[in-house]
């Protein structure tokens, strides 16, 4: 709930972003230097349990498939990309969910960690929804920022993974019905992902730490019936990436990640990947510290090191990437920055 939205007229041909964001008054999670300092998402791993149709569900919303990209001999990842550069990577889950429910989101009373949700920016909220909606996508949720005006609404995917389209604070861009286009909707990269974690206090700081996620946003005392905290607390690196940390995780740590456990994965976000400036000097800060990491090409030998993603669904971005872990077992890929061309499709 935070980062870059579109603006003016020509916002749903992918406008120059305008802030939106949630302010930062200076607050920091720790004054510690972080060992790595993250600069964008690049892409997420999303396992689904229907390829084509969760292909077709993104083309929706504004991702092409890159053919260039896409599966090789070595991997079975479908490639996608929207107007702004940021990419998913699609691939068959190993396991279904019975009766395709959600595992982090659908159970009222188990809340597991990992990542809930991806989060776009959006020049109008009214426009998106009725756009969503002649889509046929039904509107999974909706939610307000301290005032009965919706600020966002949620989406599920073929494989129920959670969407939200949000503007939390920008006045709405005027929009003429059926104005709103695919190419409206994440004009600034992704805005956040959503992480569920066990130990809030702790967590702020490990993130703090390892991605460089120190300046406080916003963070509030949860309530000790865990189940009861839905609102995020917010941390940001310098370069504007925030994560949005979910506190009402109930599950007993030994459980691990349920998307991946035992190597076999499950509808979901399986990880996202953020660009740092230098992978090298990561691997060197994160060794000295003893900072648990795994380059992705080993990750085939990897496995018995508590590393439960199959490479053959792991796709090599021909540049320098490392995986790591947060304490609750959810997954971050850091990779090499690199210039990436957009998707041209922007109808």
């Amino acid at each position: 709930m935070s980062a870059a939205s579109t603006t003016g007229a020509g916002a749903g041909a992918g406008a120059e972003p305008e802030p939106d964001r949630w302010p930062w008054d200076g607050a920091v999670v720790t004054d510690e230097a972080p060992l790595a300092k993250v600069l964008r998402y690049d892409h997420c791993l999303i396992a689904t349990h229907d390829v084509a149709a969760s292909v077709a569900f993104y083309d929706k919303l504004g991702f092409d498939e890159v053919t260039e990209e896409n599966a090789t001999a070595t991997d079975e990842v479908t490639v996608l990309r929207n107007g702004a550069g940021f990419a998913l990577h699609v691939v068959a889950a190993d396991e279904g969910a019975a009766d395709n429910v959600n595992l982090l989101m659908d159970d009222a009373g188990v809340k597991p960690p990992g990542h809930t949700h991806l989060a776009f920016k959006v020049p109008n909220v009214a426009a998106a929804k009725a756009y969503l909606e002649s889509c046929g996508i039904e509107i999974s949720g909706e939610r307000g920022v301290g005032g009965p005006e919706v600020r966002a609404v949620f989406c599920r995917d073929p494989s129920r993974t959670v969407n939200e389209l949000e503007r939390n604070f920008s006045p709405m861009v005027p929009m003429e019905e059926g104005a709103f286009t695919r190419a409206a909707i994440g004009c600034g990269r992704i805005d956040h992902v959503g992480t569920r974690v066990r130990d809030m206090e702790a967590r702020f700081t490990w993130y703090a730490r390892v991605l460089g996620l120190t300046r406080l946003v916003r963070r509030y005392d949860v309530n000790p019936d865990v189940l009861k905290n839905f609102t995020p607390w917010i941390s940001r690196s310098e370069a504007d990436v925030d994560v949005n940390f979910i506190p009402n995780c109930n599950t007993n740590a030994a459980e691990g990640n349920v998307l991946t456990r035992g190597g076999a994965l499950r509808p979901g976000i399986v990880y996202a990947c953020l660009d740092v400036a230098d992978v090298e000097a990561t691997k060197a800060a994160y060794t000295a510290a003893g900072v648990d990491f795994v380059d992705a090409a080993a990750l085939a030998g990897a496995a018995g090191g508590g590393w439960e993603l199959p490479p053959s669904k792991v796709k090599d971005l021909g540049r320098p990437s490392i995986f790591v872990k947060d304490p609750d077992g959810s997954y971050f890929r850091l990779a090499q920055e690199a210039v990436v061309a957009p998707s041209k499709k922007h109808g």
